[in-house]
């Protein structure tokens, strides 16, 4: 039976070995926060096997340029983003006065008939002499140009249901 001064105790080459690279030198009981226990377990074993975690300074100006240029390019777009807004506005204004234009043009040839002889393309030459009148006058006439043209449209609606009432005439016919 073995002495009883060999039991117990700490023996060379006993227990666990140690699972660090750096462990050869030993390893130290410290005090850290509970709350970060695993990331700075994780960091150790990360230093352990060579990871750098502190940037050098090729890393530092990088990210620094990285950052300059995000900022440029930020600028750049919201730029960008300002243009399309006014030029979609542009183009709105465009739409609105395209669309007044064409129902002015639709309106000017359905009244087209109206102005025309009804037997020849000519326009009415009454028509023309007040409207001609119209022109003539200073812009402070007053109601002077309104009046021309009054007397022009109503030349204009009983020379169109004088056509209308000969169409209806001879359409019965």
């Amino acid at each position: 039976m073995m002495a009883k001064d060999n039991w117990g105790g700490a023996r060379e080459g006993a227990g666990a070995k140690s699972t660090w690279k750096h462990g050869g030198a030993g390893t130290k009981l410290i005090r850290i926060p509970v709350a970060l226990e695993s990331q700075i377990l994780s960091a150790a074993r990360r230093i352990d096997v060579g990871v750098n975690l502190i940037p050098d300074d090729s890393v530092i100006d990088s990210s620094r340029d990285l950052e300059t240029e995000n900022s440029h390019l930020r600028q750049r777009l919201e730029a960008r983003e300002e243009m399309v807004a006014l030029l979609q506005k542009k183009l709105k204004k465009l739409n609105e006065e395209y669309e007044s234009l064409y129902r002015e043009n639709q309106y000017l040839k359905s009244q087209h008939d109206i102005v025309t002889d009804s037997n020849s393309s000519r326009v009415n030459p009454l028509v023309m002499v007040l409207l001609d009148e119209a022109v003539k006058l200073k812009a402070n006439a007053g109601g002077a140009i309104k009046l021309k043209i009054k007397e022009a449209q109503a030349l204009l609606q009983e020379r169109h249901e004088t056509v209308t009432e000969s169409n209806k005439l001879e359409e019965v016919a």
